[in-house]
């Protein structure tokens, strides 16, 4: 009797757990910066992603970021932040897939996305691996290859409440889920 009784206990926390772990949902996380030297102010909204197998070989601690930068209630960056070094000297010309959803993946050179940290990708609005799409969507894969082999990949659950995106860089959901 004392054994049927732990296995319901046990089922009964196991699920409980799987539910709160389920049903928490990515949130976009906001930052204002401002730069005193060239006057310029942005409103941030970050989330956090997770690296897909197999991890890479190398990266920074903590997890890939995926940033849109808005000033003046317009998008002027997306910013991925992938903790891993991409080389793009020598005539290496880094690519860079994205899929939202299930749809078939994006891609497009990243040569010129490719920041001074060399971690750091930043896409105008209108990129040709989703641009604004990639907002309203549930999930985006996105992955960096270098001479045919992929650096990273990374996940990142997008926020379905368009709140945010609607107050700092004044588009709200285009499309339904």
């Amino acid at each position: 009797m004392t054994l049927r009784h732990s296995f319901r206990t046990g089922l009964f926390i196991v699920l409980l757990c799987g539910t709160t772990v389920c049903a928490q949902e990515s949130t976009w996380r906001y930052e204002h910066r401002a730069d005193y030297l060239t006057r310029r102010q942005s409103d941030d909204l970050m989330i956090g992603g997770h690296y897909v197998n197999p991890l890479p070989a190398a990266h920074d601690e903590g997890t890939p970021t995926f940033t849109v930068s808005c000033s003046a209630g317009h998008v002027d960056a997306i910013v991925i932040s992938t903790g891993v070094v991409i080389h793009h000297e020598f005539g290496a010309s880094p690519k860079v897939y994205a899929q939202i959803d299930d749809d078939k993946p994006k891609w497009d050179r990243a040569d010129l996305a490719v920041q001074d940290d060399s971690k750091t990708l930043i896409f105008g609005p209108g990129n040709r691996i989703g641009g604004i799409d990639m907002l309203f969507a549930k999930k985006v894969v996105v992955t960096v290859e270098v001479y045919g082999e992929r650096i990273v990949g990374m996940e990142f659950e997008m926020p379905s409440d368009s709140q945010e995106l609607y107050k700092y860089c004044g588009f709200i959901k285009a499309k339904q889920r």
